[in-house]
């Protein structure tokens, strides 16, 4: 099976075809030194992406993990361990590379203190094998109940689970990503202590708010160079989109309006600027528009 992985990898990836172990080094010694300058909002408070703790990434996992599913992958972790040496050879090895693929490079990526930022969006990776030791966890769990009676309970207990998990998924639609688990405290409690829409996928509701209550011909101004591509494609030819670095360009203190996403303290600039509208979920502000000519207030 390894052999098929790593056949697999060498014929989809051309950059490896000249020395594919050299290469394989060569790509996880990137990525676990890859530089980034920006800061991350973990507990509170901002810190470097290369200065994060070691407990940055299995806090990510615990909190934003729905909770049903950690509890079953504790589960499947108990019984694949408890029962392993009545597997055959060939199991043995399945349940090893799956382990591998879960802990092995977020581990090396704590040893060698990596800069990590955007959550787990660099570990998406962990993802399926973490699915497969939790549906057995369920399994395993399935079969240590002995009475019929007990085994609904726990069936139907399991589907109210993940019925109240696909309940939070559509009040947070559609920015499912941005989910953090019950007994964490959810998105409220998630809210200035860990960065939530870092995508900025939200701007899109506000700018269309804009281009449907904003003045014709505003100057509308977002946080940084990048964020343009959360908010240009959606306005109307009558407002002119631009990262707020180019007022100084256009001589102007301020923009008509000021689009932003909660991150980076986006919030803080432009303070005399008034919030009329942003975009919520579970009561908690994704993005905000501040008009800078008028004070009135708005929340959809």
């Amino acid at each position: 099976m390894t052999v098929s992985w790593a056949i697999a990898l060498f014929c989809v990836t051309p950059s490896s075809w000249s020395n594919p172990f050299r290469w394989f080094w060569d790509a996880i010694s990137y990525f676990s030194q890859h530089e980034w300058p920006g800061s991350v909002l973990f507990k509170g408070e901002w810190i470097k992406g290369s200065e994060l703790p070691w407990d940055y990434l299995p806090t990510r996992f615990l909190i934003t993990t729905p909770s049903l599913f950690l509890f079953y992958f504790l589960l499947g972790l108990i019984g694949l361990t408890r029962k392993y040496h009545q597997f055959s050879d060939r199991q043995k090895a399945y349940i090893l590379l799956v382990i591998l693929q879960i802990f092995l490079l977020p581990m090396i990526a704590i040893i060698k203190s990596s800069t990590i930022y955007d959550g787990l969006r660099h570990f998406l990776f962990v993802i399926p094998g973490m699915a497969i030791v939790t549906t057995i966890g369920f399994i395993w769990s399935y079969q240590q109940i002995s009475q019929p009676r007990f085994k609904r309970w726990l069936v139907g207990v399991t589907l109210l689970g993940v019925l109240i998990i696909l309940f939070d998924m559509v009040t947070i639609h559609p920015y499912e990503y941005i989910y953090f688990n019950r007994v964490f405290g959810g998105l409220q409690a998630a809210h200035r202590q860990y960065e939530t829409d870092y995508w900025a996928l939200s701007m899109r509701k506000g700018m269309e708010w804009i281009n449907q209550n904003g003045k014709k011909g505003a100057i509308i101004a977002v946080p940084r160079l990048w964020s343009l591509y959360s908010a240009k494609p959606f306005a109307t030819s009558d407002f002119t989109v631009i990262d707020q670095n180019e007022l100084k360009k256009m001589k102007l203190e301020q923009p008509d309006y000021y689009l932003y996403f909660y991150r980076f303290k986006y919030e803080e600039n432009f303070p005399s600027c008034y919030p009329v509208y942003s975009v919520t979920r579970k009561g908690v502000p994704l993005t905000t528009v501040k008009d800078c000519t008028a004070n009135t207030d708005e929340s959809y």
